[in-house]
């Protein structure tokens, strides 16, 4: 399923979304052997079917990751910064706006599905974006706690990676 430069794929137990428009999607002669196509990323999320999302997944799908990472491609355009496996941002609020949920921040990651590519245009990462509270958020920020050492707890917990909105 492809809605608003995303598509959508769903698994028994999550969605998950991968991003297009970051990297370079047509053949363009000019941008042939370039380091990264594009930015070098597309952006990807995985969240987690909740029991109380399904009556409204029967009806399709939700569509605020699809507005989540249209925020991150805008911000990533408009400063000219991108994003690498390790970085992390800061949501200022729910990831989800209005839901009652810790997840307040985003760090991303190379997706355990989804392999770096080499394309004519120059590689391209696919960065899974993960919810993570304020408590890790804060770890990261005071040089407390590795970007490699939370990604490591996280995928022992849940190998994919999948964000649940749910508190932990």
């Amino acid at each position: 399923m492809c809605n608003k430069a995303v598509y959508i794929h769903r698994d028994p137990c999550h969605l998950h979304f991968v991003s297009y428009g970051l990297s370079n999607l047509y053949y363009d002669e000019e941008a042939v052997g370039g380091e990264f196509s594009g930015w070098g990323f597309e952006l990807t999320f995985r969240l987690a079917l909740e029991l109380s999302e399904l009556p409204r997944e029967a009806e399709g799908v939700p569509y605020w990751p699809m507005g989540l990472m249209q925020n991150l491609a805008r911000y990533v355009f408009n400063s000219q910064k991108w994003f690498e496996h390790g970085h992390y941002i800061d949501a200022k609020g729910p990831i989800k706006a209005g839901a009652s949920t810790d997840k307040t921040a985003i760090i991303f990651c190379n997706d355990p599905e989804l392999a770096a590519t080499e394309t004519p245009h120059g590689r391209l990462d696919f960065l899974q974006m993960v919810g993570i509270n304020a408590s890790e958020f804060g770890g990261l920020q005071a040089n407390d706690l590795s970007a490699e050492t939370l990604i490591g707890r996280k995928k022992a917990g849940q190998p994919l990676l999948i964000t649940s909105l749910a508190e932990e």
